[in-house]
């Protein structure tokens, strides 16, 4: 069995990490925003609830963006070096990365200045 196919079930696994890393740090931005800038409401915006919640989310939504990159490899053709055509590349930017960027300049900015 050539390596490709072998080994093609794994990439999801090694982009969840990424996935999962960017909306925790959307978490984290919008928790420290809430703690810094309403700190006598945090309290009642932050219960172990709402975090379980949050945190959960953000795994799923992080598992579901990068088994994405099965989807791209139903009908590749193994034969070829480019297994995943451009448009997943701008489906992780902006599901993925943009999003963290926006938050986390808007949630800091607003601390900050």
């Amino acid at each position: 069995m050539p390596l490709q196919r072998r080994h093609r079930g794994y990439a999801p696994l090694q982009k969840m990490n990424p996935s999962v890393s960017a909306y925790h740090l959307i978490l984290i931005s919008v928790e420290r925003y809430i703690a810094i800038v309403y700190p006598l409401h945090y309290e009642t915006k932050f219960t172990d609830r709402t975090l379980k919640c949050a945190i959960s989310a953000a795994w799923v939504t992080g598992i579901l963006v990068a088994m994405t990159w099965l989807v791209w490899l139903i009908n590749a053709d193994l034969n070829r070096c480019v297994l995943v055509p451009g448009q997943f590349y701008l489906l992780e930017a902006v599901a993925g990365y943009i999003p963290v960027c926006v938050t986390m300049f808007i949630c800091y900015g607003r601390i900050f200045f």
